[in-house]
């Protein structure tokens, strides 16, 4: 009996530490209700605030902040970026290194931003803004109820009952997940593209000028109004109107502000729709799985909520 009893408590403790190792880390997070914000190290700084960024490609730190951190100026290079605005040339500190929590990340190449009217805007010092770099290694989720990120090695290792699956891929190498979506104007005209994932954008949905303008959506979509927006490299304008409404994979939103961003030298194109933003991404819990090219999505404690305006 005593034997017996040896090899199921060995048993249980070898099950605790497969679960164990399956799960890297926890990375808790502060929510202001429009950024994810998560303490990063470098090799040379204090804890640095950051914003997890869905949509962000490349890992990037504020200008003054790599000065300070006396992250080196013989490693670098420049690079072009695009943002919201336009393209424009940056330097890029090469093989840094970065810890989240428990989690170190070498050869980590960071694009240096002058962030100072971002930080302005959100109302606190931003050091930084990281992504691709985590979501391409691990699984992750993000618990809005818990205010905790957790990192695990597969999607085998990650409870998802109650989540729904959605497929997504990737587009002409940009790396941030597309999924469809479809909007209901207050016409009622209905209309379907695909979407990034976008946990770094503040806003509801935001429709791309080569979309509005192949569907006419300027003179179907009713009354708008022009508001600025600040990106990367420029403070942009878009027009904000009300739509009827917007689904996707089950799950329904009423009456909600959209913007419709304004280029006029935007060829009309169908097919993607937009950026899909931290104002509906913020109402579940997520999975983001990178490998198998799923996106996991269940209602949190704020589903319910009221959709703010913008």
């Amino acid at each position: 009996m005593k034997l017996k009893q040896g090899i199921l408590i060995a048993t249980l403790l070898l099950n605790g530490i497969t679960i164990a190792s399956a799960q890297i880390a926890q990375i808790p997070f502060e929510f202001n209700g429009k950024h994810i914000f998560v303490k990063v190290l470098t090799n040379q700084s204090d804890t640095l605030r950051y914003i997890f960024d869905t949509g962000a490609t490349t890992a990037s730190i504020d200008s003054a902040t790599a000065e300070r951190s006396g992250i080196s100026k013989d490693n670098r290079r420049t690079v072009t970026a695009e943002g919201s605005g336009d393209s424009q040339n940056y330097s890029m500190a090469l093989h840094q290194s970065l810890k989240l929590n428990t989690i170190e990340m070498k050869d980590v190449n960071l694009l240096i931003v002058n962030f100072a009217s971002l930080s302005a805007k959100i109302g606190s010092k931003l050091d930084g803004v990281i992504g691709y770099e985590i979501l391409n290694k691990y699984t992750t989720q993000f618990d809005f109820d818990q205010k905790k990120i957790f990192l695990y090695d597969q999607i085998k290792s990650v409870d998802t009952t109650g989540y729904t699956a959605i497929p997504f891929e990737f587009s002409k190498n940009i790396l941030i997940p597309r999924f469809p979506v479809s909007i209901t104007l207050t016409n009622g005209e209905v209309f379907t593209g695909k979407v990034m994932f976008d946990t770094g954008s503040i806003f509801t949905l935001v429709i791309s000028s080569p979309f509005s303008k192949y569907h006419n959506l300027e003179r179907k979509i009713g009354k708008t109004h022009i508001s600025s927006s600040t990106g990367l490299n420029a403070i942009t304008k878009d027009q904000v109107a009300v739509i009827k409404g917007m689904s996707f994979n089950g799950f329904e939103f009423g009456s909600m502000d959209v913007r419709l961003t304004l280029n006029e030298n935007a060829v009309s194109k169908d097919g993607y729709l937009g950026i899909l933003g931290i104002e509906i991404i913020k109402h579940f819990n997520v999975i983001v799985d990178y490998a198998n090219k799923k996106i996991y999505l269940k209602p949190n404690s704020a589903y319910r909520d009221k959709i703010s305006k913008g």
